[in-house]
């Protein structure tokens, strides 16, 4: 560096000032934009997990329903065949919900 006028120097120095401003200019839009990706994945997998939840529950939900529904039919006395018409449950959950019924 010795060997450098003075001029020459100055214009290193500016060079690079210029080069590590830009550097830690990227190295912080970088830093960002990971940042907000991360955040918007976590966004997203959270609002995947309450509908899958909200679909299971749904689901677990009705499936309770028409059990429920066949269990009151059992209790009106409606035959196996007629409680498998209305609720499209298979003729072994239908005994096995009659069984749950006398053990009570």
């Amino acid at each position: 560096m010795t060997n450098y006028s003075p001029q020459a120097l100055a214009q290193y120095e500016d060079s690079l000032r210029d080069y590590r401003d830009f550097k830690n200019s990227m190295d912080t839009y970088l830093a960002e934009g990971r940042a907000e990706g991360l955040a918007e994945a976590r966004a997203e997998a959270r609002a995947e997990a309450r509908a899958e939840a909200r679909a299971e529950g749904f689901a677990e939900g009705f499936k309770k329903g028409i059990e429920q529904t066949a269990v009151n039919a059992i209790k009106k006395g409606f035959d196996d065949q007629t409680i498998q018409a209305v609720t499209n449950l298979s003729l072994p959950k239908i005994t096995e919900l009659r069984k749950q019924i006398d053990a009570i």
